[in-house]
């Protein structure tokens, strides 16, 4: 199923299948972290625009003050802020700040591009309610070089919009477990694989 027909496919149910086609049979997440590990504030959460009607444009998100440097807190922080930039990008065409923070070889980054180019392509956005992800951890792999991102992240409703303004597609909550793997570079953070997988079993 493509993205512009269940916005944000799930491993699955719901929504990220197709968007991570190729991502989530990867054996490899991360490298072996260290012993440096933290759990995120389970008050944070990634959120996307309403789907209330398609002229509610979203806001480019900002990135916290936490993704400023090197850190676990950083990484947990940037992963936060591509889910928010995913939202954003399905709900308004515009891919230049997801592009930046994407590695070259990212396939799940890449996947997302493709599937958003094909919505702008036919007129059409998407809009969910908020993405959420109440339980975060973060792990250090490589000292201000490389680290993971954990996240139980759910999805809301969301709702697929043509150029009328009219809903053409729609689908219910959904949920997920993700491993992000995050460099710092020159440029800050940067995506270099995200493996989506079944949500994880209430603790």
């Amino acid at each position: 199923m493509r993205i512009r027909q269940g916005a944000w496919v799930w491993a699955v149910v719901g929504l990220i299948a197709a968007a991570v086609a190729g991502c989530t049979g990867d054996t490899t997440n991360v490298a072996t972290p260290t012993a440096s590990r933290s759990s995120h504030d389970p008050s944070a959460t990634a959120s996307s625009p309403s789907p209330t009607a398609a002229q509610h444009t979203p806001t480019l998100p900002s990135p916290s003050a936490a993704m400023a440097q090197p850190s676990v807190d950083g990484a947990v922080a940037a992963a936060h802020y591509f889910l928010e930039l995913y939202s954003y990008s399905m709900a308004t065409g515009d891919l230049d700040a997801w592009r930046a923070m994407s590695a070259d070889d990212c396939k799940m980054c890449n996947n997302v591009i493709g599937q958003v180019e094909d919505l702008v392509a036919i007129g059409h956005t998407v809009f969910s309610d908020p993405l959420e992800s109440p339980i975060a951890n973060g792990m250090e792999v490589v000292p201000s070089e490389l680290y993971g991102a954990d996240l139980d992240v759910t999805q809301g409703a969301w709702k697929e919009i043509d150029g009328a303004g009219n809903v053409v597609d729609s689908g219910p909550p959904s949920a997920a477990y993700m491993q992000f793997t995050i460099g710092w570079g020159p440029d800050g953070w940067i995506v270099r694989q995200v493996d989506v997988h079944e949500p994880r079993a209430t603790q």
